[in-house]
């Protein structure tokens, strides 16, 4: 008895880990995809600004010089790839 609530408590775990596990690798792969992006994005805009010899403009029409977050949120939206 003791010995079948073992097994099946194993076999949920096992279960878990590989259903965590796969999630974890297609998050991982939509993560670089969307930092390519970022990536290729800035690039431009560094590009077109050195073409134009003008600064960039990062935010807010180049205005602003810093974007806030809260960690609640970042946190939130780590959790939120993970899952």
């Amino acid at each position: 008895m003791v010995q079948n609530q073992i097994n099946e408590i194993q076999g949920k775990l096992n279960s878990s880990a590989t259903e965590l596990a796969t999630k974890t690798t297609d998050n991982s792969e939509k993560i670089q995809k969307l930092l390519n992006q970022v990536f290729q994005a800035l690039e431009e805009m560094y590009y077109n600004s050195w073409l134009h010899r003008e600064p960039p403009k990062l935010v807010d029409g180049g205005q602003s010089q810093r974007t806030f977050v809260y960690i609640k949120d970042a946190i939130e939206v780590v959790v939120l790839m993970i899952v």
